[in-house]
């Protein structure tokens, strides 16, 4: 994946360009609902393409910690929805965790990063919950190397 998209990088003097040609209209989200389903491997070749854009660049997407960091009642969940997902060919491949996540993001020429955990998801957009969440699980991660 790195090799072609590092081939067409000449192509791409307009950061929203690389995602306007591909058909999406959100310009800076090459991966909510997609990282987990790429290598690491992968997911570190795109964003240090995204990275190296030249005029800056935005990226949007989602990940979540390793399994082995959830609650114990959540690791069971999470086996269960990975086995059934596994089956049908889309297993999960891709887990991070968000200070080593940040550091590497950093190294990338990302410096400006918001990384939303399950609290802060919670506090933005479902201010009225009366349960607590878990400290760990589905993060939402915006960075920009403007």
């Amino acid at each position: 994946m790195g090799t072609q998209l590092h081939r067409a990088k000449s192509r791409y003097t307009n950061p929203s360009r690389l995602y306007e040609e591909n058909g999406v209209k959100n310009s800076g989200n090459f991966g909510l609902g997609v990282v987990p389903y790429l290598t690491e491997e992968a997911v570190w070749s795109t964003l240090a393409f995204i990275a190296n854009l030249p005029k800056g660049a935005h990226v949007v997407f989602d990940y979540s910690d390793p399994p082995a960091s959830l609650p114990a009642e959540w690791r069971t969940g999470h086996k269960k929805r990975a086995a059934h997902v596994a089956e049908l060919g889309e297993a999960w491949l891709s887990y991070f965790e968000a200070e080593e996540l940040r550091t590497k993001l950093e190294t990338l020429g990302f410096s400006e990063i918001e990384d939303l955990g399950p609290p802060q998801i919670a506090a933005r957009y479902f201010p009225h919950r009366t349960t607590t969440p878990p400290d760990k699980g589905g993060h939402l991660l915006r960075a920009a190397t403007l």
